[in-house]
């Protein structure tokens, strides 16, 4: 594989080398295997690994993530903030429902139904 930087991650690292294997025409299976024999269980998964080299094969030039669109904010709204506010929950605890229920409640209930 491609010598490089100690500074960066070992998933960047990983990418370098696919990058590399595809540059010298190595077959993505053979790609796969020698990713697996130099990484061990820190590994690429094999669909990653192909998937980082078809982009390469098909002209990505940076081994870095792209910009995703963010998704929209609608949480941090003032609405939505006030209506957490007036839950009156401290905790996420808090929040949980409670469905302890008295046993006869549940029979008489289910007498409704006949």
């Amino acid at each position: 594989m491609v010598p490089r930087p100690r500074e960066l991650s070992s998933f960047l690292m990983q990418r370098i080398d696919i990058w590399f294997c595809v540059n010298i025409n190595l077959a993505v299976k053979d790609t796969q295997a020698g990713i697996k024999l130099v990484y061990g269980v820190s590994s690429l998964s094999d669909s990653r690994i192909a998937f980082w080299y078809r982009s390469f094969k098909n002209g990505r030039t940076t081994i870095v993530d792209l910009q995703r669109r963010s998704k929209p904010r609608t949480w941090h709204s003032a609405q939505h903030i006030q209506a957490v506010k007036d839950c009156g929950c401290r905790q996420e605890s808090d929040c949980e429902p409670n469905f302890e229920t008295d046993k006869s409640s549940i029979h008489h209930s289910a007498l409704d139904f006949d």
